[in-house]
């Protein structure tokens, strides 16, 4: 088991075959260095500080497609989540992106503020253009933000 933790012993990366089943599913795996088979291998092989530097781990698609494809439930994607949580947990600067989305989370109560968006007509349309009610956001949103702090707060601990 690496140094990150308990949760991590939940993670059989010992049962890897490198069969290359999630790799091959894994839509963001064209663009990195590294495919989750290889993720898993370097974490069996005692190389998380690798892993963590490499920064790999904050560029998968959360699409689930690792898990769902391995036949022996090796769960690469457990071990991505985990290393982020490590990382958060240590301190370490987590990519712009991750800021970006707790600061609207606890701002406005919404991953994004909903966006007008271009048809393939080039027309622009936005919620009330397509007749859609407006998302309702918490009702008490400072309550709301500052569960969140705490929860990010003991996640991170």
């Amino acid at each position: 088991m690496g140094e990150t933790g308990v949760k991590m012993a939940e993670v059989k990366a010992s049962y890897c075959v490198q069969c290359g089943k999630c790799s091959g599913s894994c839509p963001a795996a064209k663009f990195l260095e590294m495919r989750p088979r290889k993720v898993v291998l370097m974490y069996h092989l005692g190389m998380v500080d690798e892993l963590i530097k490499s920064g790999w781990m904050w560029m998968c698609a959360d699409c689930l497609a690792c898990e769902e494809r391995c036949p022996y439930e090796v769960g690469p994607h457990s071990l991505i989540m985990e290393l982020r949580a490590y990382c958060a947990r240590k301190g370490l600067k987590l990519p712009a992106y991750y800021r970006q989305v707790a600061s609207n989370i606890t701002k406005t109560g919404f991953v994004q503020e909903p966006v007008s968006i271009r048809t393939r007509a080039r027309r622009r349309v936005d919620r009330s253009s397509l007749g859609l009610p407006e998302p309702k956001g918490p009702s008490r949103l400072e309550d709301f933000a500052e569960k969140v702090r705490k929860l990010l707060e003991v996640s991170m601990s």
